[in-house]
C-alpha cells in the first residue's frame, strides 16, 4: 500500500491504519503476515470503539499500539511454537529406534517358548498409540505421572490407557488384573 498525506477525511486516516498494519506485520515471516494483518486489524477495531479519550496524539497511540500487539503476537507464537511437537521426533526424544518393538517384547516375555509367541502376536495388534505407551511405560518403571509428562498426556488420561492394555491382554489369554 503506498502510503498517503494524512487528511481531514475519514478514508485517508483508514488508510493510513492500514499502512502502519502492513509495516508493523513485515517484520514476521511472509507465511505469517496475513494472520497478523488480520489479528492486529481486528485488534484496532476494538480499541477504536472504545473511543479515543484522552489519547492526545492519535497516530503516535497507533503505532506504539501496533508495535506492542505485533511483540505480543510474536511471543505467543513462540509459546506455541514450543510446545507443537513433531511426529517425527517421538523417537528420538524417548530413545527408541525403529526396531525397538519386538526387541521390548522379546524382553517382556519370560522365555522363547510359548509366552513369547503369544506376547508377540500381541504386540503386532496392539495399536501404535498403545505401543508407544507400553514402551514408555516400561522406560519409566510404571511411574503413571511420568509417562503422562513424557507422553505430554494428562496424567488422569493415564489409568484408563493402562486399564485398556489390560483389558487386552486378559482378551489375549495374559492372566492380568
Amino acid at each position: 500500500m503506498a502510503r498517503r498525506k494524512p487528511g481531514k477525511h475519514p478514508s485517508a486516516e483508514i488508510d493510513w491504519e492500514l499502512d502502519e498494519i502492513a509495516r508493523a506485520a513485515k517484520k514476521v515471516e511472509p507465511r505469517d503476515q496475513a494472520e497478523l494483518r488480520a489479528e492486529l486489524a481486528r485488534k484496532l477495531l476494538v480499541l477504536k470503539t472504545r473511543g479515543r479519550i484522552g489519547i492526545g496524539n492519535w497516530r503516535a497511540y497507533v503505532k506504539k499500539f501496533l508495535k506492542n500487539k505485533t511483540n505480543s503476537w510474536l511471543r505467543d507464537r513462540r509459546q506455541r511454537e514450543k510446545r507443537r511437537v513433531s511426529l517425527d521426533r517421538w523417537h528420538e526424544e524417548e530413545g527408541f529406534g525403529e526396531g525397538l518393538s519386538l526387541e521390548v517384547v522379546k524382553r517382556v516375555s519370560k522365555d522363547e517358548g510359548d509366552f513369547g509367541i503369544a506376547m508377540a502376536l500381541f504386540w503386532e495388534k496392539l495399536n501404535p498409540k498403545l505401543q508407544r505407551f507400553c514402551l514408555v511405560l516400561l522406560q519409566k518403571g510404571g511411574n503413571q505421572a511420568a509417562v503422562a509428562k513424557s507422553l505430554r498426556m494428562h496424567r488422569n488420561t493415564v489409568i484408563p490407557w493402562i486399564k485398556k492394555i489390560r483389558g487386552l491382554l486378559k482378551k489375549h489369554g495374559f492372566g492380568g488384573r
